[in-house]
């Protein structure tokens, strides 16, 4: 008998959705294209041999954000984004869980 009858891959992936408040509109904006902000990125952040690092992202990346071949557990992940015409930027983080054997998981992270 082998068990697992499939060989265990220890990574996972990760989709990530940017919710944006808009403050001339009063609402969120889901995935604002690259055109609609003067700043947007996410970080992903893993463990690399027991330090942490981060994998950033930026303009001209559009959302929905992906990252791939990443170890399963939990991660944390922050987001910015400054919309055109809006004053500051929007921030929000999550803690997110990935699965392994190449599963996706998704997150909408809300940014405020």
């Amino acid at each position: 008998m082998v068990y697992p009858p499939n060989a265990v891959i220890p990574t996972g992936r990760l989709l990530v959705n940017l919710y944006v408040w808009d403050t001339t509109a009063g609402l969120y904006r889901l995935n604002p294209a690259a055109a609609q902000a003067t700043a947007m990125g996410v970080t992903f952040y893993h463990s690399n041999n027991g330090s942490q690092a981060g994998v950033s992202t930026a303009l001209p990346l559009a959302p929905p954000y992906s990252f791939n071949g990443y170890h399963a557990g939990l991660h944390a992940v922050t987001g910015t984004c400054t919309l055109v015409g809006s004053p500051g930027a929007a921030t929000g983080q999550a803690v997110v869980y990935v699965p392994g054997n190449n599963q996706q998981a998704q997150v909408n992270l809300y940014l405020r």
